[in-house]
């Protein structure tokens, strides 16, 4: 009996023995599993770390150079570096400038690469920047730089004119320290901790080194001019690791507990055979001492929940059919669902169905040929929120070594990916709008085309630009211009639906996918409702800004079957809404084509013109009110100068049909300037031959933007020697709303010349009282628009008819003759045509008389000879028609 039993408790411990030698083993190995996969995730963090240090590290040189380019493509750039601008340096670079821009120092050099400006943003400081820029840099680059002992991020444009003519002039650098300011940027975007230092020599080897508390990667980053790198210390924490020692410890803490309790029931066997015999009391002991070390197995087993329990990491235990069978606390966390809900169940309740079946059966596959699997993937909470997270599954084996079941480990990368998120943005979405930039723009018309190939479907694609942005950056300043944008890209998104795509391609041009279109007649709706939200005024630093739109609209498949067409025919659509008024949109039909190939053409004859020296100037007399008479230039006091285009085939072309063009194109300068000098030249001539008659010379606003009109002055006196009294600049009313103060310094530089100013087609801009007190201004040029009015209705000489009328419909024109003598002003009425009008004038006081009842304007020989009376047979045309009536005589001076 005893014999039996002796055996039935050795048998008993044996299998104790082995069960506890097997659980022993399987904590082992899952303990190792788990701690080297720490290990590998652990690494390869550290390694997209260091990527994501370089990639931001690249975009700051990407937005340096991007700026860097836009000042080097500027036409002021260019003229200063050739000495026509020298305000250039002192308006656009002051420390409210640099500081706008985030650089420590501008500097510009000659071709030779000689130091020939710079500015710093600390005064008290400056940089010792080389006087001289190496050979090696003397081209378009951007990287580190050492200055002063510290790096800093510079690029270096090649300066050229605007529309890339012209010879290069120069090189444009921006410079930006690399500092702990910017290391606390990079850090906060990458989620590490980044030390920037030099290194000592040259053979740098990358390395990654471990500590207790974090992993280091040490990256290199070339410097310009130098065969020494700077050094980047990236550092994250190893919390991955720690989890991971923890987990092994408490493992290998078990494995020994387990051992003893292999060893003291190994021990109570050896004695229950010892002493079998001796008395039943003995074998109630033994069984005691069995109950405690089961009691000691349990403890372990408590020890090893705690430590599935207190694990950061999800764990789920499956069998091979996967049904899980064990969890841990920290999925409950991770998904939302209890441990009722779990044990049971399958992984596939959490499938978020953003992964297609070959997805699922790839992994399986991987499980069942290698063992394990790794790899990111998206599960759904029970709540239905989407997570990220890196999936790591290993078979488990039992004693024989056969597959028993799987453990799967969960970490959440939501904030990798955020991350990765915050980097995607800065490649792909304008950063000052928040909208997609050119190169999601493409990608995403690229889809919507694809689609529509598709489905057969239309859509539009709207291309738009702001009218007169330049005059908001030059007037107020870039600030505003930015602030201005971002107010601009939130009205077009409110006009548009959530699944319309609404991008920034640069500057103020934005454009406008509009999906499933079904009729045409939708997108011009859309159009105007963003052109009516632009129309709006804009607050913006306690000012009302006003600005509007153009759009130019292509329909897909009419309007183009590529991405490539659809944009050129937009954008050729946009430019026919804004030669057709601006503030309207245009449909990409042919018309709009040839509208924009007209554009380019009128721009090839501009410049052929001024290049071959086909300009003429026209002038129109200006005469005393109280002497004129039609067609005689009796009381002549001054004339206007006109310019005209003459063809190789001598057919003269208005500046009707290139004014336009000359002043969106910025060929108005040349223009202008060559119009001052050829004006002061026949001034001059007229004045020695006797007549010494004032000549005015309409001035463009680009010309008083861009600082040249004081040179082209200078120059154009100097050259012709002409009396300064004897020229008179006319500006229009729209010049001064720009810069007030700035226009009044450079009219008042101007009037220390000694030259005159007149405002040309005074009431019908921007009319402001303090203006005529303000500025230096000698005369008011009434417009045409309200000298018209003076005739309506009114038969020839009837005085009672001509009072009537001047109440009626001549007001505006004689109350600007009023107020011109209340300032002490000479008023000038212009677009004169017939007696009547020129009687009205006469009685309320106008001075000065111009139109075509004195004489159309006429090129500069014939008006020569007007001037001095040699035209005689165009006198004795008037003489004869003296006696007809006047509406013929008129009709017959307009028609010479």
């Amino acid at each position: 009996m005893h014999k039996v039993h002796s055996q039935g408790i050795i048998h008993a411990t044996r299998t104790l023995f082995l069960s506890t030698f097997g659980l022993t083993l399987l904590l082992f190995i899952l303990a190792i599993v788990s701690t080297g996969q720490f290990f590998r995730l652990e690494k390869k963090a550290a390694q997209q770390a260091k990527e994501r240090v370089l990639t931001i590290l690249e975009y700051q040189f990407d937005q340096i150079a991007s700026i860097t380019a836009d000042y080097s493509q500027w036409d002021d750039t260019w003229n200063f570096m050739n000495g026509s601008n020298p305000e250039f340096s002192s308006i656009n670079f002051t420390d409210e400038s640099i500081q706008n821009l985030g650089f420590n120092f501008v500097g510009i050099y000659t071709l030779k690469g000689k130091l020939y400006f710079s500015f710093f943003a600390d005064q008290a400081r400056p940089l010792a920047i080389p006087d001289e820029l190496p050979t090696p840099l003397q081209k378009d680059c951007h990287g580190l730089l050492i200055i002063d002992e510290s790096p800093y991020l510079v690029a270096i444009k090649t300066i050229v004119k605007s529309n890339l003519s012209g010879p290069p002039a120069g090189y444009f650098v921006f410079g930006k320290i690399l500092d702990t300011e910017l290391e606390a940027v990079i850090s906060k975007l990458s989620g590490t901790k980044v030390n920037l230092y030099k290194a000592e020599n040259s053979d740098v080897v990358p390395q990654i080194t471990f500590s207790s508390t974090a992993i280091t990667i040490i990256a290199s980053i070339p410097v310009l001019l130098s065969d020494k790198p700077l050094l980047a210390s990236i550092t994250i924490s190893r919390d991955l690791f720690w989890n991971g020692f923890r987990s092994l410890t408490l493992f290998f803490i078990l494995a020994l507990l387990l051992s003893s309790v292999i060893f003291v029931n190994y021990g109570s066997s050896r004695r229950l055979l010892v002493f079998e015999k001796n008395t039943a009391a003995f074998l109630e002991q033994e069984i005691q001492e069995r109950t405690e070390s089961l009691r000691a197995a349990n403890t372990i087993l408590l020890n090893y929940k705690k430590i599935l329990d207190n694990t950061s990491e999800g764990i789920l235990i499956t069998d091979l059919h996967g049904r899980i069978l064990e969890t841990n606390p920290a999925i409950y966390e991770m998904t939302g669902f209890s441990e009722e809900e779990l044990i049971g169940q399958y992984p596939s309740l959490f499938a978020s169905g953003m992964h297609p079946p070959e997805y699922y059966r790839a992994l399986w596959n991987a499980i069942i040929d290698h063992g394990k699997w790794e790899g990111e993937i998206w599960n759904r909470k029970k709540d239905g929120t989407l997570l990220p997270f890196w999936l790591s599954i290993n078979t488990l084996k039992n004693l024989e070594g056969k597959p028993c079941k799987y453990v799967a480990f969960y970490i959440d990368i939501t904030q990798l990916k955020q991350t990765q998120e915050k980097l995607n943005n800065l490649a792909f979405y304008d950063s000052l709008t928040g909208l997609p930039n050119r190169a999601l723009f493409m990608d995403r018309l690229d889809q919507v085309l694809s689609r529509a190939q598709r489905d057969k479907n239309r859509f539009a694609l709207l291309y738009m630009d702001l009218d007169h942005f330049k005059d908001v950056n030059d007037g107020f300043g870039h600030q505003a211009g930015d602030e201005l944008l971002i107010l601009t890209a939130h009205r077009i998104k409110s006009q548009v639906r959530e699944a319309d795509t609404v991008c920034r391609l640069g500057g103020d041009e934005f454009v406008i996918i509009l999906e499933e279109v079904h009729k045409s007649i939708d997108t011009a709706l859309v159009a105007k409702k963003i052109i009516s939200a632009l129309r709006e005024p804009f607050f913006i630093k306690d000012r009302e800004i006003y600005i509007g739109s153009s759009i130019g609209i292509a329909l897909y498949p009419y309007d183009g079957a590529t991405i490539q067409e659809l944009v050129k025919n937009a954008d050729a659509a946009m430019y026919d809404a804004k030669e057709q008024g601006r503030g309207q949109y245009r449909f990409a039909s042919g018309a709009s084509g040839i509208s924009s190939r007209q554009r380019i053409e009128v721009e090839t004859t501009i410049r052929k013109a001024i290049d071959e020296n086909r300009l003429v100037l026209y002038y129109q007399p200006q005469v005393s009110s109280g002497s004129a008479e039609a067609g005689k230039f009796n009381g002549i006091i001054g004339a206007e100068a006109l310019i005209r285009i003459k063809t190789v085939n001598d057919e003269i072309i208005p500046p009707s049909q290139f004014i336009d063009v000359a002043e969106e194109t910025g060929l108005i300068i040349p223009l202008g300037g060559w119009a001052l000098i050829q004006a002061c030249k026949d001034a001059k001539e007229w004045k020695q031959a006797g007549k010494p008659i004032q000549v005015s010379v309409n001035v463009s606003q680009r010309q008083f933007e861009r600082g040249h009109i004081i040179k082209q002055t200078e120059e154009a006196l100097r050259v012709s020697d002409l009396d300064p009294q004897l020229l008179k600049l006319e500006v229009t009313e729209s010049l001064f709303i720009r810069d007030a103060q700035r226009v009044s310094d450079i009219m008042n530089d101007l009037k220390k010349l000694g030259v005159c100013f007149a405002i040309d087609d005074f009431g019908t801009g921007y009319s402001s009282l303090r203006y005529l007190d303000a500025l230096p201004i000698d005369s008011l040029k009434i417009d045409k628009s309200f000298v018209d009015h003076l005739q309506n209705d009114v038969p020839p000489f009837s005085a009672d008819r001509l009072d009537k009328s001047i109440q009626q419909n001549g007001t505006i024109a004689l109350a600007v003759v009023s107020m011109a003598r209340s300032f002490g002003l000479v008023s000038v009425a212009e677009g004169v045509e017939t007696i009547e009008q020129l009687e009205a004038l006469k009685r309320r006081g106008c001075d000065v008389i111009q139109g075509y009842l004195i004489s159309k304007p006429l090129p500069s020989d014939l008006f020569r000879d007007f001037l001095f009376h040699e035209y005689k047979q165009f006198q004795t045309d008037v003489i004869e028609h003296s006696e007809k009536d006047d509406e013929e005589a008129i009709e017959e001076l307009q028609s010479i």
